[in-house]
């Protein structure tokens, strides 16, 4: 199914006695993430791993970064056009010069229009 999309359906039930036809039947569907946002950021603290959960809400440009406290560019999880939907990126705690150090981190979650920024506790 694709979001904003009207489908007609027929429900055909077919009984002990005989058939039986419903409809027509009418569904409309709409967007599964109304909103671009940076939904979950978890586990936080962290000594592995980080799930970053995020939606779209129409084809935009996204890019998904992790920042250090100075305001550093850490990594580039996700950059490109995006779908309308909810995504997950994994952020392994490795950065373009290695492996990040123990410290407070920043997930930044930008699209044309919005910006949204959650904190990780990086502590190995």
């Amino acid at each position: 199914m694709q979001p904003g999309r009207t489908y007609w359906y027929h429900l055909v039930l077919e009984l002990a006695d005989g058939v039986v036809t419903l409809g027509p039947l009418v569904t409309n569907t709409f967007e599964t993430s109304p909103t671009f946002e940076l939904e979950r950021v978890a586990p936080s603290p962290t000594s592995g791993p980080v799930t970053i959960a995020f939606s779209v809400a129409r084809e935009a440009k996204v890019r998904l970064s992790i920042i250090d406290v100075q305001g550093r560019r850490v990594a580039v999880l996700v950059e490109g056009t995006q779908r309308p939907g909810r995504y997950q990126a994994v952020w392994n705690g490795a950065g373009e010069h290695g492996l990040a150090i123990p410290g407070l981190y920043f997930v930044m979650y930008e699209t044309p229009g919005h910006r949204s920024v959650k904190r990780i506790v990086v502590n190995r």
